[in-house]
């Protein structure tokens, strides 16, 4: 998914866009307890939810490096927002 933003560094705006993937988080297999399916021991461990950042293109198309402080503030936007992502995800596809 890609979205525009724009980031502030040394006091000057820099929109950019972000190509990115969200992954929601997911619960790990788990073992049957009385014949209950799930209801056991983890088979499998859990996972949280994740941000990954494919590549990040200024308004000219090149490639942009996000400073550390730039990442936490892009995932900040949706790590842990797992709704505002899936409705820009839904906005995204509806724009293709």
């Amino acid at each position: 998914m890609v979205t525009s933003i724009t980031i502030t560094r040394d006091e000057v705006e820099i929109p950019v866009d972000v190509d990115f993937t969200f992954h929601p988080a997911y619960r790990g297999r788990r073992d049957s307890l009385g014949g209950k399916r799930g209801a056991g021991p983890p088979l499998e461990p859990d996972e949280d939810a994740s941000f990954e950042i494919n590549s990040v293109k200024d308004f000219e198309g090149n490639d942009y490096e996000l400073t550390d402080s730039e990442i936490d503030e892009v995932a900040d936007l949706y790590h842990g927002e797992r709704e505002a992502a899936l409705e820009d995800l839904m906005d995204w596809r509806e724009d293709r």
